[in-house]
């Protein structure tokens, strides 16, 4: 780790385990196997940034909704804080998490070559977006609602309304404490199961709008596409995965009984999580470790009796 990267860490009060991917924007990594929890402490708690962070006082902070609503409003910190508020634990996954791993089976692709630990687990408290909607009046034939930051680029992602109205909340705490600004305090947008761009950070305007977002976060970036350049579709729900969190690849381990421990996440829950250390041809059921919801990722672990050999384990 450089000089700079070390004395950023420590004057964010960030764990020095983390893995700095990049400078300026900041862009920092959860090495998975320092986590020993299902929640993701704010010291370990990765940062991704497409621009500078902003620094946004609680009492000049607003929110605008307007667009395609019957009666636009904006709403203060002071207002919002005053709302009925829930509480709920969600993985926050960047789209581009393990994106270093496709550079093992050919060209290396553009963006952070992140490892796998662009994601975290953590508690959220703020108030539905639901209620501002409904406060707002959505009107007919509103498609999606343009979520715009408070950074120095007004970042835009389009949401689609039916998702903000179903769970997504408006955050001013996480892990029990007021939301960091490198977090995206002091209000962010929550969108649980669905990409991190959707999840704005230092939110300031909803636009609600009858189509989809013109916005370079939904028609340049976070598209999928083929080998061949075409579109297949757009980033919204994340993938269901899993992760061996304890071992590395390539790790030589004694022979006997090894602990084999990870995560495995989805939009709605994990049901059952399988491990394989013959390449995929049996599976045996690991144990599910504590339920914080379907929206939180699942810890596991499954005691291996390991034999003498060459073992890949998925």
């Amino acid at each position: 780790m450089s000089h700079d990267a070390a004395d950023i860490l420590r004057e964010l009060g960030k764990d020095r385990r983390l893995i700095v991917r990049s400078v300026d924007p900041l862009n920092v990594e959860t090495p998975l196997e320092s986590l020993e929890g299902a929640i993701t402490p704010l010291s370990l708690f990765f940062i991704r940034n497409n621009d500078n962070i902003p620094r946004i006082a609680t009492d000049s902070w607003t929110l605008t909704i307007d667009g395609l609503v019957e009666r636009p409003l904006t709403i203060t910190y002071a207002e919002l804080r005053r709302l009925p508020a829930i509480s709920y634990v969600a993985v926050l996954q960047c789209s581009g998490n393990s994106r270093a791993r496709f550079a093992a089976q050919g060209p290396e692709p553009e963006g952070i070559q992140w490892g796998n630990g662009a994601i975290g687990n953590a508690e959220w408290v703020g108030v539905p977006v639901r209620t501002l909607l409904e406060r707002a009046g959505v009107r007919p034939g509103a498609l999606q609602a343009e979520c715009i930051g408070g950074d120095a680029d007004r970042t835009t992602r389009g949401v689609e309304v039916t998702k903000l109205m179903d769970d997504a909340i408006l955050a001013y705490a996480m892990n029990g404490e007021p939301l960091p600004v490198i977090h995206g305090g002091p209000v962010r947008l929550i969108v649980p199961g669905w990409g991190g761009i959707n999840s704005i950070k230092w939110i300031v305007g909803m636009r609600l709008i009858p189509h989809e977002s013109a916005s370079k976060y939904n028609q340049q970036k976070y598209v999928i596409e083929d080998a061949a350049g075409n579109r297949l579709g757009k980033v919204r729900e994340i993938a269901v995965n899993s992760v061996i969190s304890n071992i590395r690849t390539e790790q030589r381990l004694s022979a006997g009984p090894v602990v084999v421990r990870g995560y495995a996440w989805a939009p709605s829950g994990i049901a059952r999580v399988e491990i394989s250390t013959d390449g995929g041809d049996s599976w045996h059921a690991a144990r599910l470790m504590a339920d914080l919801g379907p929206r939180s990722w699942r810890q596991w672990e499954w005691i291996w009796e390991a034999t003498p050999g060459t073992h890949v384990l998925a």
